[in-house]
């Protein structure tokens, strides 16, 4: 049986503990997918939360999971770097992953639109920026 190997991007997001946290992250994704390469650090300001700045990074990798197993790996990732329901409730992010791109599929489409979302794509993937379907 071939397994079919898919594309996708990702989004990591730390308010707290910030480089410790995307180091940790960084090395649990490197065991989990396969081809995986990191754009640099960003820090961001918060939005929709009062807390410190964000270090973010997007990550590109390949991946033979399906979406559902895939979620549940990434939630996995943020829960050994720390990142707790409890936490989250008080504006605390150890790690946070968000899938933008699965395959030939986007998600996350308000965080496409970003600026620094686009800056570090632009260092992975450029063509997306021009073809955003690819």
């Amino acid at each position: 049986m071939m397994v079919h190997s898919r594309e996708i991007i990702l989004a990591l997001g730390s308010n707290s503990e910030q480089e410790a946290s995307m180091v940790k992250a960084r090395a649990l994704l490197l065991a989990l997918l396969q081809h995986v390469s990191f754009s640099e650090n960003v820090c961001t300001e918060p939005i929709g939360i009062q807390s410190p700045h964000f270090l973010n990074c997007l990550a590109v990798a390949t991946t033979s999971m399906c979406l559902t197993d895939l979620v549940a790996a990434l939630k996995k990732v943020e829960h050994l770097c720390g990142d707790t329901v409890e936490q989250r409730r008080m504006n605390v992010v150890r790690m946070d992953i968000d899938i933008l791109k699965y395959d030939t599929e986007r998600l996350h489409e308000k965080d496409w639109e970003r600026q620094y979302v686009m800056d570090m794509l632009r260092q992975l993937k450029p063509e997306l920026l021009d073809n955003p379907l690819s």
